[in-house]
């Protein structure tokens, strides 16, 4: 009797590791971006434009692969992760910020980040003044090193 409860046992902890084992090679790896916390901005900011509903924002982040939470008040979205592929997911720092009646006004890179000017590794830095990163098309970005 022993020895029938000493194989079930076993066989119920193989079990286990296949199941963990299986489950553990679907997800797709986190990585870290390749982009710039400011390109990644602009990116998410194509995908969503500037006046797009709360609800429809999310819907068009999540059609896109982009995953996030929000704000206790839910006037921002922090986009955390975005899918690229079937093995890959990018690990993303940007802030989507609503207005009073729950449409998207603005994006801008994580601001912890940004001040502490940490990118992730195997990012380019950026080179040129801050201000000049926020002018051009990419004003609906909001850079948190302008003045």
């Amino acid at each position: 009797m022993a020895g029938v409860r000493q194989l079930s046992g076993r066989l119920c902890a193989a079990g286990l590791w296949t199941v963990l084992l299986v489950g553990c090679q679907t997800l797709p790896a986190l990585t870290p971006c390749p982009l710039g916390s400011v390109e990644q901005a602009a990116r998410i900011e194509q995908i969503v434009p500037i006046g797009t509903p709360r609800e429809e924002a999310v819907a068009k982040l999540k059609k896109a692969g982009v995953e996030g939470t929000f704000s206790e008040g839910n006037s921002i979205y922090y986009c955390g992760t975005w899918a690229q592929s079937d093995k890959e997911r990018w690990h993303i720092h940007v802030e989507m910020l609503f207005d009073g009646d729950g449409n998207v006004y603005a994006f801008r890179p994580d601001p912890l980040r940004a001040a502490a000017n940490q990118e992730e590794p195997g990012t380019a830095k950026v080179t040129k003044k801050p201000k000049e990163i926020a002018s051009g098309a990419k004003v609906n970005v909001v850079d948190p090193f302008a003045e």
